[in-house]
C-alpha cells in the first residue's frame, strides 16, 4: 500500500498539533483543515484516503455536516470521527454515515492507532497478502494460514505485520515500530526483536528483511 493520506478536521490548535505528530510518527501524509468551509475546499481539489474529523467545529456547519457531504459522492473511503461529547444522537448519526470508529476526547494513542490500522485494512482491497512458501495473511481475521491451515499469532505480531504492511516496500525505523508496538508502557529494542523472532518463527525468516542500523521491511 502507498502512504495514505489524510484529510484531517480539527478546530482546536493544540489538539490538532498533537495528532499531527502522531500522523507523521505513523508515516500518514496529512492536509489540516480547521473549520467547514475549509475541509470542504480541500476535499475537493485533493484525493484522500482516509479523513479524520471533529465533530465540533468553529463554523456554522460541524463535522456531521461535513461527512454527509462527503457520503454523497463516496460511500467508502473511512472515516474517524472526533469528539468531546458522547451524545446519543451525534453517535446514531455516526453510524447512519458508516463511520469506522467515534474516539472520545482526550485521544489515547492506542485507541487513535487502533482505528487507522482499522482503516488500513479497508484500504487494503486484497484483505488476504500472500507471502513466499505458501503463506497467507487474512487481515481481516487477523491469522495467518499455510496450506490451509490457520496459524495464530499475537496481537503483538498482529499490530508488527499490519504496520509494515501499511509501509510495505519502504524502510520502517526502529522507533516507529517500537511506538506502533507500544501500549501500556514503551516497547524496548529488545521486546521488538523478540516479537520479529516469533513472527518469523511462526512463519519464515526472510518475511521480514532487517536493514542494518536502520530498521526493517516488508518487500
Amino acid at each position: 500500500m502507498n502512504k495514505i493520506k489524510l484529510l484531517y478536521i480539527e478546530d482546536d490548535i493544540s489538539t490538532a498539533e498533537e495528532l499531527i505528530e502522531i500522523f507523521g510518527i505513523l508515516n500518514i501524509s496529512n492536509i489540516h483543515a480547521q473549520n467547514y468551509d475549509e475541509a470542504v475546499t480541500i476535499y475537493e481539489t485533493n484525493d484522500f484516503d482516509l479523513i479524520i474529523s471533529d465533530i465540533e467545529l468553529s463554523s456554522s456547519k460541524n463535522g456531521i455536516d461535513f461527512i454527509k457531504r462527503v457520503r454523497l459522492e463516496d460511500k467508502n473511503i473511512p472515516i474517524i470521527i472526533t469528539s468531546g461529547y458522547t451524545q446519543t444522537q451525534y453517535m446514531l448519526d455516526s453510524i447512519e454515515l458508516n463511520i469506522i470508529r467515534y474516539l472520545i476526547k482526550p485521544i489515547s494513542t492506542d485507541d487513535l492507532k487502533s482505528a487507522i490500522v482499522k482503516a488500513f485494512a479497508i484500504l487494503d482491497n486484497n484483505l488476504i497478502v500472500e507471502f513466499e512458501h505458501g503463506f497467507k495473511y487474512d487481515s481481516n481475521n487477523k491469522y495467518f494460514t499455510k496450506n490451509e491451515k490457520i496459524i495464530k499469532v499475537t496481537n503483538q505480531e498482529i499490530t508488527l505485520i499490519e504496520f509494515l504492511l501499511a509501509n510495505q516496500g519502504s524502510v520502517v525505523s526502529f522507533e516507529k515500530l517500537q511506538y506502533a508496538l507500544a501500549i501500556d508502557q514503551e516497547v524496548s529494542m529488545d521486546s521488538l526483536r523478540t516479537t520479529i523472532k516469533k513472527l518469523r518463527h511462526n512463519t519464515y525468516k526472510e518475511i521480514i528483511e532487517s536493514i542494518s542500523k536502520v530498521g526493517y521491511r516488508i518487500k
